[in-house]
């Protein structure tokens, strides 16, 4: 699957990826240039339109990730998840009782919804973001915590984790090291039945995250694709003069 990523904090151009063909859309809160009135026409939008929308919320705190759900959002990001303790934690608050410690509230979601609380648990989709080598470490545990959905791996935060000093995150994204926790992600996640995403990278592309075991593959952000397509055009005009 194709996974769009929208930082801007603009429905509109989350619309337009969308429907440029992505399979499902993840919007941002975390790291993106939006708050929460900027997300929420983001996900009427595109829930609206019948793309799968995720949020990245912004910590494991349950009130971001019912707010995001009980706007219509399909699932939540949940970042920097380091334990099976954290995941439970996360797809507690994804999952109404008996389930988990889901409030009753979905005020947008109600209108998607027939209000089966066991048919929205059923739906629902937890997704846990690891960051870390520690993380990694665990990721058995963690792929396999009841509730979990599917892991992404957090590639910035994690070449970060394992950046020494004389080094740099480029070279730490192409070593066989970080290929090798990517690798340990996918083949984790195969063994729990879950869904396993990572980003592309200039060393990774899609065929290369296949080849390891990643069903979901995320795209560069809408910020970047619009960054690369303005340095092109202007590169294109400059040389014609």
């Amino acid at each position: 699957m194709a996974c769009a990523w929208c930082t801007l904090g603009s429905a509109f151009a989350a619309e337009i990826v969308a429907r440029s063909g992505a399979d499902l859309v993840c919007v941002d809160v975390e790291h993106g240039l939006l708050g929460w009135d900027g997300a929420l026409p983001t996900v009427t939008t595109l829930s609206a339109a019948g793309v799968p929308v995720l949020v990245r919320v912004p910590s494991h705190e349950p009130v971001g990730i019912m707010k995001a759900l009980d706007a219509g959002a399909t699932g939540v990001v949940v970042p920097h998840v380091g334990s099976a303790t954290q995941a439970a934690a996360a797809a507690s608050a994804c999952r109404y009782p008996p389930e988990g410690r889901r409030s009753w509230g979905p005020t947008r979601a109600a209108l998607l919804s027939s209000g089966d609380t066991f048919a929205a648990n059923r739906a629902v989709a937890c997704i846990a973001m690891v960051e870390t080598d520690s993380a990694i470490e665990r990721i058995g545990e963690i792929a396999t915590t009841p509730g979990v959905d599917g892991v992404i791996v957090g590639s910035n935060d994690l070449a970060l984790d394992l950046l020494v000093a004389g080094g740099t995150v480029a070279e730490v994204k192409e070593s066989p090291e970080f290929e090798e926790r990517l690798a340990a992600v996918a083949s984790a996640c195969r063994d729990a039945g879950i869904l396993a995403g990572a980003p592309i990278l200039p060393s990774l592309d899609a065929p290369r995250l296949r080849q390891l075991g990643f069903d979901l593959i995320i795209g560069a952000s809408d910020a970047a694709l619009l960054r690369g397509a303005a340095e092109r055009d202007l590169a294109g005009i400059r040389r014609e003069r």
